[in-house]
């Protein structure tokens, strides 16, 4: 009997011991993504709209809160120049971009970071477009990034046009965006995809394709059957949407990730005029409305900002991508031929996870994005492909063994060494 009682205590012992599979559930995220990151509302004759929110106001008032939150742009490579603001002048795309100056303040003063919309407007799903061409579209954009200082846009990519049915698919994904980013975005009305994105569907196994869904702030007829505001024009027809419901997607559980969309901020009203109008003075949520989904009430969002459990991290898309074992492999540097060379020989890299690159005869092999030295010294890539560069030896200083560094555009980058000589 005595022997049957210590059976039973360790049986009951080991019960409560965790299983080999079992592990600790892992952070709650969310993050605020500013879809095309245009930097202000403005009409088809390019007019700031008085009541837009511009972006570095956005950021300030992001910045100046109890809990600051800092935001994941994606750009318009094509609508994105330095010194002055760009605006388009055409339907669906009239409102104001930003300057690459206007980035990198975002980036240093108030902690934003940014990916790509595409480094042009090309749809990636739609014409008969050539596989440099799609290169250029996707993985090009990079090489823009890295270069004006933005290191964590290889995380996330915005397809051109949306995450819709019609924008993107499986084929091109695995191709091209996913050689080069993370996770490529989806919208969330896409069936089946759930609220929220959970780390085993995220992971490399369950989602090898890396498709991550984004939710949309959308603005629109307001939600008083009946009244006036109910049967105004809107294009595309849409009704504003609750910011309580947009505080539920903020209060993700454990091991998952939201991911919340916005466009245009707008404040007051503006009920005559050309082009745009809106009303956010109610203090009815359900009287707010705009006739453009893409502009919604700052106030509006503020509340579902408010709603954040203090246990949910708010972060970037690259933050996630690298929690979820989503990082892109760094690329390799194997052999040099020929092993020693002086300043102007042809040197062949044999390589390995170069991303980014196209043929000599097309114009994208000069945007491609690599970056290779021999030293300290960058050297021109004559071209590339993904298991051979060939690249000029610059002039150096002294003669001797040199190290071999390959960056790509992503910013992974290999530093080889016992592979050439200098003479």
């Amino acid at each position: 009997m005595k022997s049957l009682r210590y059976a039973a205590l360790v049986v009951l012992a080991f019960a409560f011991l965790p299983t080999p599979s079992a592990r600790a559930a892992g952070p709650a995220y969310v993050s605020i993504v500013a879809g095309r990151s245009f930097f202000q509302g403005a009409d088809l004759a390019c007019n700031p709209y008085p009541g837009s929110v511009d972006l570095l106001t956005v950021a300030q008032r992001l910045h100046d809160r109890t809990r600051p939150v800092s935001v994941y742009g994606e750009i318009q490579g094509e609508f994105t120049k330095s010194g002055t603001r760009y605006c388009p002048g055409r339907r669906g795309y009239h409102d104001i971009y930003p300057t690459w100056q206007d980035l990198a303040t975002l980036r240093d003063s108030y902690g934003w970071s940014f990916g790509s919309n595409g480094r042009d407007l090309n749809y990636m799903t739609r014409g008969n477009r050539t596989p440099a061409q799609l290169w250029n579209t996707s993985c090009g954009a990079l090489r823009d990034l890295r270069a004006h200082g933005h290191t964590r846009g290889w995380s996330l990519f915005a397809y051109p046009g949306g995450g819709d049915p019609d924008d993107v698919s499986d084929a091109v994904q695995h191709d091209y965006v996913s050689q080069c980013f993370g996770f490529g975005r989806k919208y969330d009305n896409t069936a089946p995809y759930e609220t929220n994105q959970r780390s085993d569907e995220g992971s490399k196994s369950a989602n090898p394709l890396g498709w991550q869904w984004t939710h949309n702030i959308y603005g629109g007829l307001c939600n008083l059957s009946g009244d006036p505001c109910a049967s105004q024009t809107v294009s595309p027809m849409w009704h504003y949407e609750n910011p309580a419901a947009f505080a539920a997607l903020l209060s993700p559980a454990a091991d998952s990730w939201s991911v919340l969309q916005f466009h245009v901020f707008v404040e007051g009203s503006r009920l005559s005029g050309a082009d745009d109008h809106w009303d956010c003075t109610s203090a009815d949520w359900r009287a707010h409305w705009s006739s453009r989904p893409e502009l919604y009430c700052w106030t509006d969002f503020v509340k579902a900002l408010d709603s954040i459990p203090a246990t949910v991290t708010v972060t970037d898309p690259a933050t996630v991508a690298t929690a979820w074992g989503r990082t892109l492999s760094a690329p390799r540097v194997t052999h040099a031929s020929p092993s020693a060379a002086g300043a102007g020989t042809q040197v062949v890299l044999s390589t390995a996870n170069v991303r980014a690159v196209g043929s000599p005869s097309n114009a994208f092999i000069s945007g491609n994005g690599l970056t290779v030295k021999f030293g300290a010294t960058k050297a021109t890539v004559v071209s590339a492909n993904a298991t051979s560069v060939t690249v000029k030896v610059p002039s150096l200083a002294t003669s001797g063994p040199t190290p071999i560094t390959l960056v790509n555009a992503d910013g992974t980058s290999t530093k080889a060494t016992g592979l050439f000589t200098y003479r």
